[in-house]
């Protein structure tokens, strides 16, 4: 009985464990998705500047 109680034990302070380890890689993983989301949105950002100055640039030589 007592070995039933200790295995019992064991497998689910070892599952308790393993789910620790999987969220902690969840956790990691979602920092790195947002980390790549905020340089994305800061490329479309410069993009868009850069495209507008040029359209600006475009439209007063073409009046001249």
């Amino acid at each position: 009985m007592i070995a039933a109680v200790k295995k019992s034990s064991n497998i689910t302070f070892g599952k308790i464990v393993s789910s620790e380890m999987h969220l902690s890689e969840f956790n990691k993983g979602q920092k790195r998705l947002s980390r790549i989301d905020v340089n994305n949105t800061r490329s479309m950002a410069n993009t868009a500047k850069e495209t507008a100055a040029f359209s600006v640039s475009a439209n007063r030589r073409q009046r001249e």
